[in-house]
């Protein structure tokens, strides 16, 4: 009621244990007091919006993914004549700012759409920004070059105070907006979406309509990328595509596919 999203899908034992944490970063006496600071506070929601959401992510996190993408999925979505990518519940941003990177490399950049949304406002503030503390860029130098990128990674951002700021150029093709997968509806058709570690923290029944929505948005012949530790196997869209990677959860949809009801 406080944040307009709804929670009550989320996996209970982590959404109790994060509720748990907020209680004590509030300083209230439990759920009650919890309630009382959400309806006194209007600042609170926001609070509670980014405790429950787990806005977590690295640049190019799980190397072997990207270089996959890079060598194996990319060049192959390079025969449409747009090619739109959505990062769903990307957090901070940086899986987009490194997929963007990649794009560029690749001489796709110019024909390519970034979407990256998050439910939390404050993490797609910071994906906007496109700023990442300085002291992150040692990993995600190491991660670039494992995954199989050969530039000068210093050239892609510049250093602000203790921030490297990443290049407008790259920022030309990411569209960062709020969208809650458990509440929103699809926005348009694409042929990537990286979904990564996301549907862990989400109980069956949500999984199961993200899913669906993730299905619905993908154009056929798309790829869908999941987080190490998720699965297709189970859910109502299993059936729908072919294995590209299943160790490194990359997955085609079926030019002609059917979904569980």
């Amino acid at each position: 009621a406080a944040s307009g999203h709804d929670f009550s899908g989320y996996a209970p034992t982590s959404r109790a244990r994060r509720i748990a944490a907020l209680i004590a970063s509030e300083r209230v006496a439990g759920i009650a007091g919890l309630r009382r600071r959400l309806a006194e506070d209007p600042s609170a929601a926001a609070r509670a919006v980014a405790a429950l959401s787990v806005p977590a992510t690295t640049m190019f996190r799980d190397p072997a993914v990207f270089r996959a993408l890079r060598e194996r999925v990319l060049p192959q979505l390079a025969s449409f004549p747009i090619i739109r990518c959505w990062l769903a519940g990307c957090a901070t941003g940086e899986e987009a700012w490194s997929l963007a990177i990649i794009l560029h490399e690749l001489g796709l950049a110019e024909r390519s759409r970034l979407y990256a949304t998050d439910l939390n406002p404050a993490a797609v503030a910071a994906a906007q920004a496109g700023a990442v503390p300085l002291a992150a860029m040692r990993d995600a130098t190491r991660s670039y070059h494992a995954a199989a990128g050969t530039a000068d990674f210093s050239s892609y951002y510049r250093v602000v105070g203790g921030t490297a700021r990443f290049d407008a150029a790259l920022a030309r093709h990411i569209v960062c907006a709020r969208h809650d997968l458990a509440g929103d509806a699809s926005f348009n058709e694409f042929h990537l979406i990286l979904c990564r570690n996301v549907l862990i923290y989400f109980g069956a029944a949500l999984q199961a309509h993200v899913h669906r929505l993730l299905h619905g948005s993908l154009a056929h012949g798309g790829v869908l990328c999941l987080g190490a530790t998720e699965s297709l196997f189970g859910t109502p869209c299993a059936d729908a595509y072919t294995a590209i990677d299943d160790r490194l959860r990359l997955y085609r949809k079926h030019h002609v596919s059917e979904v569980a009801p």
